[in-house]
């Protein structure tokens, strides 16, 4: 069942394309190709980095500014707050200075959904699958075409408390590869259904031409902010909330993949020695080098993946691999950094394309 909804979201996709920073130690994903689903703005930042104080001296100055501090966000309230909206909404991501502060969906909460929208997106049925959808927005709104689905959590995911968390938390996003999405309303209706050999070459042609990675696209496109250093740098974290707690995770690993791997960081629901090669092999990966970490085969971790287009030159290459950041967890009394190191990688491991798997 599983294999037949990745194949289905791979063929929607060809249209849209749907972590040293801590001196703690912690204890003991195919992802998803995007369609044509919808989301709102996410909420507000919980908290932002404050600017320096004036230069000019007075002797009744004003105190300086608290400087922004991971260890105070708190987004619980927002998950009780978000499910009393949808019921499927499973906890709070965030990642400071992007766009990702938003409500998650639990994709085995809302299964049944999923398969649901997908019966009517391929039928055809238009006003039908405006409607739907809404079951992959977290606030149920029937937003139009050309945006992109509230991130999701995926395979089994457990996160009610902190010693039941997944050894991997995989959580999916879109990334539609376009700033500009009426562009593709220009596109005949041929090329748009592309039927005949001919139309399917001229789709790729304009597909080519027009889709890239934009890092202040929406959702999961914010991504991309991680291929710039000086970004990289100076954004260690990312934060996954439930209703009662706040759960950071330390970034090691940011880097390409082909989107079936041996070890899968789609799936939730692997085990812990699993999951710690997962995280070996997204290190093997990785386009950045994190000197000051070093992970352990009992540390529990979270990978964040979205389809990339710039990668290959060819877009339909690229719908076989993702981009994919992963963390681990941090104790409750870690010591937080505002920066950590990183190096770029000589040579990662690059993502492999199936066709020449098989060669």
């Amino acid at each position: 069942m599983r294999k037949k909804f990745l194949n289905i979201l791979a063929a929607a996709s060809v249209i849209f394309s749907l972590s040293a920073c801590s001196s703690g130690e912690t204890s003991s994903s195919s992802e998803i190709s995007s369609v044509l689903l919808s989301s709102s703005v996410s909420s507000s930042s919980s908290s932002s980095i404050s600017s320096s104080s004036s230069s000019v001296p007075s002797s009744s100055s004003e105190p300086e500014p608290e400087k922004f501090d991971i260890s105070k966000v708190d987004n619980t309230q927002k998950v009780v707050d978000a499910k009393n909206i949808n019921e499927d909404v499973g906890g709070y991501l965030y990642i400071p200075d992007t766009k990702i502060d938003t409500p998650v969906l639990d994709y085995t909460i809302n299964y049944e959904k999923f398969w649901d929208f997908y019966d009517f997106y391929y039928g055809r049925k238009e006003e039908e699958t405006k409607k739907k959808l809404s079951v992959l927005n977290w606030e149920k709104k029937e937003i139009g075409k050309f945006a992109a689905g509230s991130p999701y959590l995926y395979s089994q995911p457990v996160y009610d408390s902190r010693e039941n968390l997944s050894f991997n938390l995989a959580v999916m996003g879109y990334n539609i590869g376009v700033l500009d999405p009426t562009v593709f309303e220009k596109v005949s209706e041929e090329i748009a259904q592309a039927s005949s050999e001919e139309d399917k070459e001229e789709r790729r042609k304009f597909l080519n031409e027009i889709v890239s990675d934009y890092p202040d696209g929406l959702e999961f496109a914010q991504l991309f902010h991680f291929l710039d250093q000086d970004f990289t740098e100076s954004h260690p974290y990312i934060v996954f909330s439930n209703e009662k707690e706040n759960f950071i995770y330390e970034i090691f690993s940011v880097g390409y993949i082909e989107d079936e791997p041996k070890y899968k960081y789609y799936r939730s629901n692997i085990s812990q020695e699993d999951a710690y090669h997962m995280a070996e092999q997204a290190v093997s990966h990785s386009i950045w080098l994190y000197p000051d970490i070093t992970i352990t085969d009992e540390d529990k971790f979270i990978t964040l993946s979205t389809t990339p287009y710039g990668y290959y030159e060819d877009v339909y290459d690229n719908e076989q691999i993702r981009f994919v950041v992963t963390g681990r967890l941090l104790p409750k009394d870690s010591t937080y950094n505002e920066t950590c190191k990183i190096e770029k990688n000589p040579s990662p491991v690059e993502p492999v394309l199936r066709e020449k798997k098989s060669k």
